[in-house]
Protein backbone atom coordinates (compact mmCIF):
# COMPACT_ATOMS: atom_id res chain seq x y z
CA UNK A 1 0.00 0.00 0.00
CA UNK A 2 2.59 2.40 0.88
CA UNK A 3 5.18 1.39 -2.23
CA UNK A 4 5.30 3.87 -4.12
CA UNK A 5 6.61 7.03 -2.22
CA UNK A 6 5.98 9.51 -5.52
CA UNK A 7 2.12 9.28 -5.90
CA UNK A 8 1.77 10.59 -2.62
CA UNK A 9 4.16 13.16 -3.67
CA UNK A 10 2.35 14.22 -6.94
CA UNK A 11 -0.58 14.30 -4.73
CA UNK A 12 0.63 17.01 -2.56
CA UNK A 13 2.42 18.88 -5.57
CA UNK A 14 -1.49 19.01 -7.07
CA UNK A 15 -2.40 19.99 -3.39
CA UNK A 16 0.35 22.85 -3.84
CA UNK A 17 -1.06 23.80 -6.85
CA UNK A 18 -4.51 24.06 -6.06
CA UNK A 19 -4.34 25.87 -2.83
CA UNK A 20 -2.17 28.55 -4.22
CA UNK A 21 -4.00 28.71 -7.79
CA UNK A 22 -6.87 29.37 -5.45
CA UNK A 23 -5.50 31.86 -3.09
CA UNK A 24 -4.73 33.99 -5.87
CA UNK A 25 -8.05 33.46 -7.85
CA UNK A 26 -10.27 34.44 -5.15
CA UNK A 27 -7.87 37.56 -4.67
CA UNK A 28 -6.80 35.95 -0.79
CA UNK A 29 -3.69 36.76 -1.70
CA UNK A 30 -3.44 40.56 -1.38
CA UNK A 31 -6.12 40.56 1.37
CA UNK A 32 -5.16 42.49 5.02
CA UNK A 33 -3.38 41.04 7.50
CA UNK A 34 -6.92 40.54 9.46
CA UNK A 35 -8.38 39.23 6.42
CA UNK A 36 -5.78 36.47 5.99
CA UNK A 37 -5.92 35.40 9.92
CA UNK A 38 -9.77 34.90 9.56
CA UNK A 39 -9.40 32.70 5.96
CA UNK A 40 -6.41 30.43 7.86
CA UNK A 41 -8.64 30.12 10.82
CA UNK A 42 -11.28 29.02 7.82
CA UNK A 43 -8.70 26.89 6.41
CA UNK A 44 -8.02 25.11 10.28
CA UNK A 45 -12.04 24.73 10.63
CA UNK A 46 -12.14 22.81 7.50
CA UNK A 47 -8.87 20.80 7.97
CA UNK A 48 -10.46 20.05 11.49
CA UNK A 49 -13.79 19.19 10.87
CA UNK A 50 -13.54 17.19 7.60
CA UNK A 51 -10.37 15.09 9.18
CA UNK A 52 -12.43 14.34 12.36
CA UNK A 53 -15.22 13.34 10.64
CA UNK A 54 -13.14 10.92 8.22
CA UNK A 55 -11.25 9.60 11.39
CA UNK A 56 -14.71 8.76 13.15
CA UNK A 57 -16.63 7.75 10.33
CA UNK A 58 -13.10 4.87 9.69
CA UNK A 59 -13.37 4.02 13.50
CA UNK A 60 -9.96 5.28 14.28
CA UNK A 61 -8.46 6.26 17.46
CA UNK A 62 -7.72 9.68 17.84
CA UNK A 63 -5.47 9.89 20.84
CA UNK A 64 -1.82 8.12 19.05
CA UNK A 65 0.17 9.32 22.25
CA UNK A 66 1.34 12.49 23.93
CA UNK A 67 4.37 12.97 21.33
CA UNK A 68 2.18 12.45 18.65
CA UNK A 69 0.14 15.43 19.83
CA UNK A 70 2.97 17.66 20.80
CA UNK A 71 4.35 17.22 17.57
CA UNK A 72 1.23 18.05 15.76
CA UNK A 73 1.15 21.16 17.92
CA UNK A 74 3.90 22.20 16.54
CA UNK A 75 3.51 21.76 13.36
CA UNK A 76 0.55 23.49 13.80
CA UNK A 77 2.45 26.57 14.68
CA UNK A 78 5.02 26.06 11.62
CA UNK A 79 1.67 26.21 8.87
CA UNK A 80 0.24 29.03 10.83
CA UNK A 81 3.21 30.74 10.60
CA UNK A 82 4.29 29.87 6.79
CA UNK A 83 0.71 31.44 6.09
CA UNK A 84 1.03 34.72 7.73
CA UNK A 85 5.09 35.39 6.78
CA UNK A 86 4.40 36.06 3.38
CA UNK A 87 1.62 38.74 3.75
CA UNK A 88 3.91 40.26 6.51
CA UNK A 89 7.17 39.81 3.69
CA UNK A 90 4.61 40.98 0.24
CA UNK A 91 2.72 43.59 1.97
CA UNK A 92 4.10 45.98 4.67
CA UNK A 93 7.79 45.60 4.06
CA UNK A 94 7.08 45.21 0.22
CA UNK A 95 8.93 42.39 -0.90
CA UNK A 96 9.09 40.64 -4.65
CA UNK A 97 7.01 37.50 -4.56
CA UNK A 98 8.84 35.14 -6.92
CA UNK A 99 12.51 35.86 -4.94
CA UNK A 100 10.40 35.10 -1.47
CA UNK A 101 9.01 31.53 -3.35
CA UNK A 102 12.56 31.11 -3.63
CA UNK A 103 14.15 31.71 -0.12
CA UNK A 104 11.22 30.12 1.40
CA UNK A 105 10.29 26.79 -0.58
CA UNK A 106 13.06 26.49 -3.79
CA UNK A 107 15.96 26.77 -1.13
CA UNK A 108 14.01 24.99 1.69
CA UNK A 109 15.17 21.81 -0.35
CA UNK A 110 18.68 22.24 1.22
CA UNK A 111 18.34 22.88 4.96
CA UNK A 112 15.72 19.88 4.58
CA UNK A 113 18.87 17.41 3.07
CA UNK A 114 21.11 18.30 5.44
CA UNK A 115 18.55 18.11 8.38
CA UNK A 116 17.42 14.42 8.01
CA UNK A 117 21.10 13.81 7.32
CA UNK A 118 21.17 14.81 11.00
CA UNK A 119 17.76 13.85 12.75
CA UNK A 120 17.34 10.48 10.83
CA UNK A 121 20.70 9.00 9.48
CA UNK A 122 19.75 9.63 5.67
CA UNK A 123 23.36 9.79 4.52
CA UNK A 124 24.05 12.75 1.67
CA UNK A 125 26.23 10.82 -1.35
CA UNK A 126 28.19 12.71 -3.96
CA UNK A 127 24.95 12.62 -6.44
CA UNK A 128 22.85 14.26 -3.86
CA UNK A 129 25.01 17.12 -3.51
CA UNK A 130 25.22 17.49 -7.10
CA UNK A 131 21.03 17.12 -7.03
CA UNK A 132 20.51 19.97 -4.78
CA UNK A 133 22.56 22.30 -6.65
CA UNK A 134 20.52 21.79 -9.68
CA UNK A 135 17.28 21.69 -7.73
CA UNK A 136 18.63 25.42 -6.66
CA UNK A 137 18.95 26.41 -10.31
CA UNK A 138 16.01 25.12 -11.32
CA UNK A 139 14.00 27.09 -8.54
CA UNK A 140 16.10 30.26 -9.56
CA UNK A 141 14.90 29.59 -13.10
CA UNK A 142 11.10 28.58 -12.89
CA UNK A 143 10.76 31.98 -10.49
CA UNK A 144 12.45 34.30 -13.35
CA UNK A 145 16.04 34.94 -11.81
CA UNK A 146 15.46 37.15 -9.76
CA UNK A 147 18.12 39.97 -9.23
CA UNK A 148 21.19 38.49 -7.18
CA UNK A 149 21.92 42.39 -6.55
CA UNK A 150 18.28 41.93 -4.64
CA UNK A 151 19.36 39.01 -2.60
CA UNK A 152 22.77 40.10 -2.13
CA UNK A 153 20.96 43.38 -0.17
CA UNK A 154 18.98 41.20 2.17
CA UNK A 155 16.00 43.58 2.69
CA UNK A 156 14.04 43.60 5.98
CA UNK A 157 11.64 41.02 4.06
CA UNK A 158 14.12 38.59 3.33
CA UNK A 159 14.93 37.71 6.54
CA UNK A 160 11.23 37.46 7.00
CA UNK A 161 11.74 34.69 4.16
CA UNK A 162 14.21 32.90 5.80
CA UNK A 163 11.90 32.51 8.47
CA UNK A 164 9.50 31.12 6.17
CA UNK A 165 12.03 28.79 4.73
CA UNK A 166 12.56 27.19 8.59
CA UNK A 167 9.24 26.82 8.82
CA UNK A 168 8.87 24.73 5.92
CA UNK A 169 11.62 22.48 7.11
CA UNK A 170 10.51 22.70 10.36
CA UNK A 171 7.20 20.90 9.23
CA UNK A 172 9.22 18.48 6.92
CA UNK A 173 11.59 17.43 10.22
CA UNK A 174 8.03 17.13 12.13
CA UNK A 175 6.35 14.80 9.64
CA UNK A 176 9.35 12.65 8.84
CA UNK A 177 9.21 11.99 12.72
CA UNK A 178 5.85 11.39 13.05
CA UNK A 179 6.03 9.05 10.14
CA UNK A 180 7.81 6.71 12.37
CA UNK A 181 5.36 6.67 14.93
CA UNK A 182 2.79 4.08 15.32
CA UNK A 183 1.77 2.21 12.83
CA UNK A 184 1.69 2.56 8.93
CA UNK A 185 -2.32 3.45 8.09
CA UNK A 186 -3.89 6.10 6.36
CA UNK A 187 -6.16 6.97 8.91
CA UNK A 188 -3.12 8.60 10.84
CA UNK A 189 -2.99 10.95 8.12
CA UNK A 190 -6.58 12.36 9.15
CA UNK A 191 -5.52 12.34 12.90
CA UNK A 192 -2.46 14.23 12.31
CA UNK A 193 -4.92 17.15 10.06
CA UNK A 194 -7.49 17.09 12.65
CA UNK A 195 -4.86 18.45 15.84
CA UNK A 196 -2.74 20.38 13.10
CA UNK A 197 -6.24 22.21 12.42
CA UNK A 198 -7.07 22.59 15.70
CA UNK A 199 -3.85 24.21 16.66
CA UNK A 200 -4.07 26.83 13.50
CA UNK A 201 -7.68 27.89 14.54
CA UNK A 202 -6.43 28.40 18.19
CA UNK A 203 -3.81 30.04 17.58
CA UNK A 204 -5.83 32.69 14.95
CA UNK A 205 -8.80 33.15 17.17
CA UNK A 206 -6.56 34.31 19.82
CA UNK A 207 -4.27 36.77 17.01
CA UNK A 208 -7.71 37.90 15.78
CA UNK A 209 -8.20 39.70 19.25
CA UNK A 210 -5.25 42.10 18.99
CA UNK A 211 -5.80 42.24 15.04
CA UNK A 212 -7.80 45.14 13.29
CA UNK A 213 -10.79 44.33 11.64
CA UNK A 214 -11.94 46.96 10.30
CA UNK A 215 -9.78 46.40 7.10
CA UNK A 216 -11.18 44.58 4.77
CA UNK A 217 -14.82 42.75 3.99
CA UNK A 218 -15.78 39.07 4.04
CA UNK A 219 -18.35 37.67 1.33
CA UNK A 220 -19.32 34.50 0.19
CA UNK A 221 -16.24 34.01 -2.35
CA UNK A 222 -14.07 35.15 0.12
CA UNK A 223 -15.39 32.00 2.85
CA UNK A 224 -15.70 29.50 -0.32
CA UNK A 225 -12.04 30.06 -1.15
CA UNK A 226 -10.75 29.69 2.28
CA UNK A 227 -12.88 26.31 2.39
CA UNK A 228 -11.71 24.99 -1.23
CA UNK A 229 -7.92 25.72 0.26
CA UNK A 230 -8.88 23.64 4.09
CA UNK A 231 -9.64 20.85 1.69
CA UNK A 232 -6.55 21.31 -0.28
CA UNK A 233 -4.24 21.52 2.76
CA UNK A 234 -5.93 18.35 3.92
CA UNK A 235 -4.09 16.68 1.15
CA UNK A 236 -1.25 18.58 1.06
CA UNK A 237 -0.85 17.09 4.81
CA UNK A 238 -1.57 14.21 4.47
CA UNK A 239 0.33 13.03 1.38
CA UNK A 240 3.26 14.16 2.82
CA UNK A 241 3.13 11.90 5.74
CA UNK A 242 2.33 9.28 3.61
CA UNK A 243 5.01 9.59 1.37
CA UNK A 244 7.25 9.69 3.88
CA UNK A 245 5.45 6.66 5.74
CA UNK A 246 6.35 4.64 1.73
CA UNK A 247 10.14 5.48 2.41
CA UNK A 248 11.09 8.87 1.43
CA UNK A 249 14.23 11.31 1.71
CA UNK A 250 13.30 14.98 2.30
CA UNK A 251 15.37 15.63 -0.78
CA UNK A 252 14.13 13.56 -3.01
CA UNK A 253 10.38 14.10 -2.20
CA UNK A 254 11.08 18.06 -2.34
CA UNK A 255 12.86 17.53 -5.34
CA UNK A 256 9.72 15.57 -7.10
CA UNK A 257 7.29 17.70 -5.73
CA UNK A 258 8.21 21.01 -6.37
CA UNK A 259 8.60 19.58 -9.83
CA UNK A 260 4.84 19.28 -9.75
CA UNK A 261 4.35 22.48 -7.83
CA UNK A 262 6.27 25.06 -10.43
CA UNK A 263 4.81 23.01 -13.39
CA UNK A 264 1.18 22.86 -11.71
CA UNK A 265 1.43 26.51 -11.10
CA UNK A 266 2.18 27.77 -14.42
CA UNK A 267 0.02 25.55 -16.08
CA UNK A 268 -3.23 26.95 -13.66
CA UNK A 269 -1.67 30.44 -14.19
CA UNK A 270 -2.00 30.39 -17.80
CA UNK A 271 -5.31 28.73 -17.99
CA UNK A 272 -7.09 30.31 -15.20
CA UNK A 273 -5.07 33.78 -14.54
CA UNK A 274 -4.32 34.04 -18.21
CA UNK A 275 -0.62 34.27 -17.27
CA UNK A 276 2.45 32.94 -19.83
CA UNK A 277 4.67 30.61 -19.39
CA UNK A 278 8.18 31.43 -20.26
CA UNK A 279 11.19 29.51 -21.41
CA UNK A 280 12.58 29.98 -17.94
CA UNK A 281 9.97 28.16 -16.63
CA UNK A 282 10.34 25.50 -19.00
CA UNK A 283 14.48 25.08 -18.27
CA UNK A 284 13.57 24.86 -14.86
CA UNK A 285 11.05 21.95 -15.17
CA UNK A 286 13.41 20.35 -16.98
CA UNK A 287 16.44 20.82 -14.43
CA UNK A 288 14.39 19.71 -11.66
CA UNK A 289 13.89 16.15 -13.45
CA UNK A 290 17.43 16.12 -13.72
CA UNK A 291 17.34 16.58 -9.96
CA UNK A 292 15.31 13.90 -9.34
CA UNK A 293 17.12 11.82 -11.31
CA UNK A 294 20.21 12.39 -8.61
CA UNK A 295 18.08 12.74 -5.70
CA UNK A 296 15.62 9.72 -5.81
CA UNK A 297 15.93 7.10 -3.40
CA UNK A 298 14.21 5.14 -0.86
CA UNK A 299 14.99 5.33 2.99
CA UNK A 300 14.01 2.72 5.78
CA UNK A 301 11.51 3.69 7.76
Amino acid sequence: MFKYWTVWSFIEGVARTGSITTLAYVGLSSASLWQLVLATLIIGSVQMCISAFVAKMSNTRLWLGKEFLSWCIVFGFFATAGTILPLIALGPLGGDLSTYVFIAVGLAIVPGAIADWVFFGTRLRSKDFLGLMIACTAAYLVIGLPSLQELAKLPAWTVIALFGMCAVVGNRLITRRLALLGERTWQKAFVQNMYVGLTTLALCAFALVFVDGTSGSIDARFVLGASVVGVFVILLVGSNLLAFESGASIAAKEAFTLCVFFFGTAAAGAIFLHQQISWFEVAGFMLYGFAYMFLRREVAR
